[in-house]
């Protein structure tokens, strides 16, 4: 996975990030919950093929742990719920926030739109191989 360097990133906010259990039909805590930092930054895609990228990470506060590491792509499904809770949808995975601060989410709204359109205007550009790329992975530890 891709190491963010703390230069790269375009928002960082504090928010608990949460998980969906579709079979339950509720969002939970991811890894039991607790206040994580968590940003938008740019990277360099993991297939070492010279590209460039967008990841959102967050790390919980109070141990450190990588609690979410999601690619951001084009095609990604953000909602906004309410003011301090937003979610999206990569794949067949469901992430969302509770945010610290209605200001917070609107900050991190417009962090993703802005890796959006730099992904799109990266394709518009012919940046990317014409080729249609893979996937990319979505992890969440």
């Amino acid at each position: 996975m891709a190491s963010p360097g703390s230069d790269s990133y375009i928002v960082r906010v504090k928010a608990v990030v949460m998980t969906r259990d579709d079979s339950s039909g509720g969002w939970f805590p991811q890894e039991g919950g607790g206040i994580s930092r968590v940003g938008v930054c740019k990277v360099m895609h993991p297939e070492g093929n010279g590209r460039s990228g967008f990841l959102i990470h967050g790390e919980r506060q109070k141990d450190k742990l990588v609690v979410l590491e999601c690619y951001v792509r084009k095609d990604l499904v953000y909602t906004k719920a309410n003011p301090t809770f937003h979610h999206w949808k990569v794949d067949n995975r469901k992430f969302g926030l509770t945010f610290q601060s209605p200001a917070d989410a609107r900050a991190f709204d417009r962090g993703v739109r802005k890796a959006i359109e730099d992904l799109i205007e990266e394709v518009e550009n012919g940046f990317w191989r014409a080729q249609k790329a893979p996937g990319l992975p979505t992890v969440l530890l």
